[in-house]
């Protein structure tokens, strides 16, 4: 993912762990609202998403550390399963609010290209 201005650590994690960019924008808007208690069909509502794609994110976010499941079933919450996530969630945050356009084309992509390619094979 060649991305002037992202840190290798930064680099790192969005290969590990966003694997497509409505999977960000899930992990973002749960970001901005750690309190809050998501359904899929909330988040489907508020990204204007369908609701199955909605839910297969959300667990794929906790099956990853970056989200979890609340006490209440098919329910989600903003929670990080290691500290140091903290801060190269904020810097994605930033990244995105920045230069959205520019980081969705760099990280996903190259991506898509991969996929592509073993598809293929």
């Amino acid at each position: 993912m060649p991305f002037e201005g992202i840190s290798t650590e930064l680099e790192r994690f969005i290969r590990q762990h966003v694997r497509t960019a409505e999977q960000l924008e899930v992990l973002l808007l749960l970001r901005r609202a750690p309190e809050e208690c998501w359904s899929p069909a909330l988040v489907a509502g508020e990204l204007q998403i369908d609701i199955a794609s909605a839910a297969r994110r959300l667990q794929d976010l906790a099956a990853r550390g970056l989200v979890a499941s609340d006490r209440s079933p098919g329910r989600y919450v903003y929670a990080l399963s290691a500290p140091e996530l903290s801060r190269l969630v904020d810097e994605l945050a930033q990244l995105y609010a920045e230069r959205r356009d520019a980081l969705i084309s760099a990280a996903f992509t190259e991506l898509e290209d991969r996929n592509d390619g073993l598809r293929r094979a």
